[in-house]
């Protein structure tokens, strides 16, 4: 690692993510390899992804230092209600990708409806739930309008009911990321 730092030019990384559990669901070794890089000054904080309830409570008990992070798709289409949980169980927080499950939140009307209520685009709306939610987010785009947008979602709250209906739609359990696309993916919750 210390020599992909030199080429990078850094003397350490702010966060070390481990992107996926191994296949073989062993995560003991792949944890001691992230703190040990924090040990060696590599990384300041580390964390994971893609790591399903289960390997939340595993690696909470196998870590000395925190995990700053779990890495997860999230988004209004998909219940997460058990990675949230664990969540609040082990102290690791929820990070989220695929917000707006690639576009597929546009599908539903509600965002617009909800968004064109308090001044916001559909997008907004659905980035706005994941905060509520407790969930840190992760955007993307090459957009500058968009990526300005995506910051620009402070200043409003959705109410109790309007979360409750985003929180219907997880019931679609729409998933961006299975295991026809990413055959080493997890048994998801």
């Amino acid at each position: 690692m210390r020599e992909s730092l030199d080429k990078l030019k850094l003397a350490r990384l702010d966060v070390l993510l481990l992107h996926w559990a191994p296949v073989d669901g062993d995560i003991a070794p792949s944890l001691a390899l992230l703190e040990q890089a924090a040990d060696l000054g590599l990384a300041t904080h580390i964390g994971v992804s893609n790591y399903t309830a289960a390997m939340m409570r595993q690696a909470a008990r196998l870590v000395r230092r925190p995990l700053v992070t779990n890495q997860v798709e999230f988004h209004p289409l998909l219940d997460q209600g058990k990675l949230l949980a664990a969540a609040g169980e082990t102290g690791i927080p929820l990070s989220s990708y695929c917000s707006v499950a690639r576009g597929e939140v546009f599908k539903y009307p509600l965002f617009a409806e909800i968004g064109a209520a308090v001044g916001k685009s559909a997008a907004q709306v659905a980035l706005r739930w994941i905060l509520q939610k407790g969930v840190a987010i992760n955007t993307m785009s090459t957009k500058p309008e968009n990526i300005a947008a995506n910051f620009d979602i402070m200043d409003f709250t959705l109410s109790s009911v309007d979360m409750a209906r985003i929180d219907a739609l997880g019931a679609t359990d729409y998933r961006v990321v299975t295991s026809a696309r990413v055959p080493y993916a997890p048994c998801w919750d």
